[in-house]
């Protein structure tokens, strides 16, 4: 009778470190962020209750997206999915703001509880409506995680594989399926934002890169025409032409990066235009 219940204890002992195994625990948010790879679990094909905290995940896979996109054939192969994990996060970071920033090839929704808070890149179940987010760094806060009064937390991501999408591989970046970190992020101001407000509010062009960018596109737009109008006017002069064109090509790869930043769009567009560039570049000098 003691073996058996030796036997009973040794077993429930095991299973309940097995369990908390499969929760990451949070007790404190460093400087340089907390990084979420480990505790990750996921499913092939696409289901909303998939989102649900108290859905039952126990016969998922684990899996470690935080892997280059070369390691995941499985992803690669489902084309569309979800990763599921389990946080636990320490009393001390109630009703705290989170920002989530991304290292990441596939494009991806968030969901916290159940709850839909940001999307980088479009999921869809058609192949060719999949729109990929490319990020070989972790990406500035634009999904957010507001904590609340909860010290347990899922956070559900229905992801898409695009096979089109280029990327590239470099000696001190890696492109990730999907890597997070978590950073602690002080309110704008001082009145109390929720998640969703912060995203809405950042996703409207908060930052000055995506301002610079617009101001980058009416920029060669108006260099663009101008020079094109010369080269109308005065047709001997063919440097017009070439470097109006050359301003052409900037307009439309600035004009895409503002609309579909960190997409392949922008990518694929970018390698046209600048070998358009490039060429009007130096047929402009050529005939100048």
């Amino acid at each position: 009778m003691k073996t058996l219940l030796t036997f009973i204890l040794l077993t429930s002992i095991s299973l309940c470190s097995w369990a908390q195994k499969e929760v990451f625990r949070i007790d404190s948010i460093p400087t340089k962020g907390i990084l979420l790879d480990k505790g990750w679990k996921w499913h092939a094909g696409d289901n909303p209750d998939f989102a649900k905290p108290d859905f039952d995940d126990s016969k998922w896979e684990a899996i470690d997206p935080t892997k280059e996109m070369d390691d995941l054939p499985q992803i690669q192969k489902a084309g569309i999915g979800w990763f599921r994990i389990n946080l636990n996060v320490d009393s001390s970071l109630k009703n705290t703001i989170l920002s989530l920033q991304t290292n990441q090839f596939l494009a991806a929704e968030f969901y916290q509880n159940g709850i839909f808070i940001g999307n980088l890149g479009i999921v869809s179940r058609n192949p060719k409506d999949v729109q990929g987010f490319f990020s070989m760094d972790y990406y500035k806060p634009v999904i957010h995680l507001y904590t609340g009064d909860k010290t347990k937390q899922v956070l559900a991501v229905r992801f898409a594989y695009q096979n089109v999408i280029i990327y590239q591989r470099s000696n001190n970046q890696k492109c990730l399926g999907l890597g997070i970190k978590l950073f602690r992020t002080e309110p704008k101001n001082s009145e109390k934002r929720d998640a969703f407000h912060l995203n809405n509010y950042e996703q409207r062009g908060d930052f000055d890169a995506t301002s610079l960018d617009s101001f980058k596109t009416g920029l060669f737009f108006i260099l663009s025409v101008l020079h094109l109008f010369f080269y109308f006017l005065y047709r001997y002069q063919k440097a017009n032409l070439f470097f109006g064109l050359g301003c052409l090509f900037l307009f439309i790869f600035f004009c895409t990066k503002v609309l579909f930043i960190n997409t392949s769009i922008m990518y694929q567009t970018s390698r046209i235009s600048s070998t358009f560039i490039t060429l009007f570049g130096f047929l402009a000098i050529f005939f100048f």
